[in-house]
């Protein structure tokens, strides 16, 4: 053959192969077409209706703010707080006023009379209108104020815990949603991966039409099909959950697919160690709780120790000014109790101390009982800044490598991409043969997937650090630094 049969030659060869690789394809979907569609109408009886919905990043934490289920809820849960620790508040401070109107029991009706009726209700009715006061204590050596203390602690940092499930629920709505591109990302890649196995298959079987390959070759690349068929359809899947998790958060019908119009910026951690642990340990709320613990078990001891010295309490008994009523009876009286009207401050002693039985020889027990219960949750304290410390050192560690590698992965998924067009052009050719084909396609793939996922990983432990750290963001980010709309490259 001379050289230039042998050019022409080529030529065709290789317009053959482009006509494949662009058409086959497209006889792949084809023939997928018809079983796609006699499933249509089952799918559609098992399955909600797709919506679908584009979404950016701020949008969706700002409607997750707005309609998530448990932010609607938490939001009667604040009100609730309010209105126990105000009944306190007035409790404490205050004496309560009441208007109280009673009557004796007055006929209004008979079904049957006799003479016996001495005892009878008077059908004129008989009672009482007017105001009381009830025993208001004025001094009671701090232990009413220190149990008021107690309440107005929890009640402060059960408010905290709102504002911070709040600020939680903005973190899983940012994570989430970088989850949800992350898995689509990855179906994408798996989609793409397919596609050159169906190729191959497709090609393959061309060619051992033509018997120029063995059919174990055919078989080997009709698995390696099958395979990417599977990895495209677990991912395809995972993606759907993401879809289904997101529209849980922002409170979005089932069904709903997501066109994520916002992506992520990869940016390097840059706040110091230091700086993260000293904030971790004012504002982490695991160290808050046990603060508030410290603090309130040291109130009970000083309570429970003045409960059992010999303190009289110093209380003032305003009384009642009623108006009577009845059918001789029309007057208005003002009483501190029945048969006295004098307004006096009285001291009341009620101590008691056991002797043999609960609480111990002149409640020894239960002193000590307080004691330990202070000392108790001191040692938490303590517990949770030395684990906290650690989880901040751990956190670093991961995201410092995750700073390393990414950078890495990158590289390589750009040199992997030109080594796999080598390598096709060389299998299409018939210069390499399909294993190698198959290791540089799947090198690819999981250095795609692994830069993707390390993407998101970096993304997840920054926020969980921000949440150790009790933040919003770590300092120095934003939610607009987080990403940008596509589109703005």
């Amino acid at each position: 053959m001379d050289t230039l049969t042998l050019g022409t030659f080529m030529k065709a060869k290789s317009f053959c192969f482009s006509f494949l690789l662009i058409i086959i394809p497209y006889q792949v979907i084809g023939s997928n077409h018809v079983l796609s569609s006699s499933l249509k109408s089952k799918k559609s009886l098992f399955s909600y209706r797709e919506n679908y919905k584009k979404v950016t990043l701020q949008e969706a934490v700002s409607q997750g703010l707005l309609s998530n289920q448990d932010e609607k809820i938490r939001e009667y849960r604040e009100d609730i707080l309010d209105i126990d620790y105000k009944n306190n508040h007035d409790q404490f401070w205050w004496p309560s006023l009441k208007i109280e109107a009673t009557t004796l029991p007055h006929r209004i009706g008979s079904l049957s009379t006799s003479e016996n009726d001495s005892t009878r209700s008077d059908k004129f009715p008989k009672g009482s209108l007017g105001f009381s006061i009830d025993n208001y204590t004025l001094f009671n050596w701090g232990k009413d104020y220190l149990e008021f203390l107690n309440k107005k602690e929890d009640y402060h940092r059960n408010k905290q815990k709102i504002k911070e499930e709040r600020r939680e629920l903005e973190h899983d709505i940012i994570v989430n949603y970088f989850k949800l591109l992350t898995l689509k990302k990855v179906a994408k890649i798996g989609k793409k991966n397919l596609r050159f196995f169906s190729f191959i298959y497709r090609f393959n079987r061309e060619r051992l039409s033509l018997k120029k390959i063995k059919n174990q070759e055919f078989l080997e690349s009709r698995g390696h099909y099958l395979e990417a068929q599977e990895f495209f359809q677990n991912s395809f899947h995972k993606a759907r959950l993401g879809d289904q998790s997101l529209a849980e958060l922002l409170n979005d019908s089932p069904g709903t697919k997501y066109i994520l119009k916002s992506k992520l910026i990869f940016k390097k951690l840059q706040t110091p160690l230091e700086e993260s642990l000293k904030l971790s340990l004012e504002l982490n709320s695991k160290i808050k709780d046990a603060k508030v613990s410290l603090k309130n078990t040291h109130r009970n001891y000083e309570k429970t120790l003045r409960e059992i010295l010999p303190l009289p309490k110093i209380s003032l008994n305003l009384g009642t000014y009623k108006y009577f009523f009845g059918r001789n009876e029309s007057v208005f009286r003002y009483e501190a109790e029945e048969g006295n009207s004098n307004i006096d401050v009285v001291a009341t002693l009620n101590a008691s101390w056991t002797i043999l039985g609960e609480g111990g020889f002149f409640n020894q027990r239960t002193l000590k009982k307080s004691t330990l219960n202070q000392n108790l949750a001191y040692k938490k304290l303590q517990k949770e800044k030395i684990s906290l410390k650690r989880k901040i050192g751990s956190l670093y560690y991961r995201l410092l490598f995750l700073q390393k590698m990414i950078p890495l992965l990158q590289s390589q998924v750009k040199n992997l991409d030109k080594t796999f067009s080598e390598t096709l052009e060389n299998y299409r050719d018939g210069k390499t043969t399909l294993i190698q084909f198959k290791n540089a396609l799947q090198g690819l793939t999981k250095s795609q997937i692994k830069l993707e996922t390390f993407l998101f990983e970096h993304l997840q432990k920054k926020f969980i650090l921000a949440t150790e750290m009790g933040v919003d963001f770590i300092p120095g980010e934003n939610i607009s630094l987080l990403s940008r709309e596509k589109g703005d490259d």
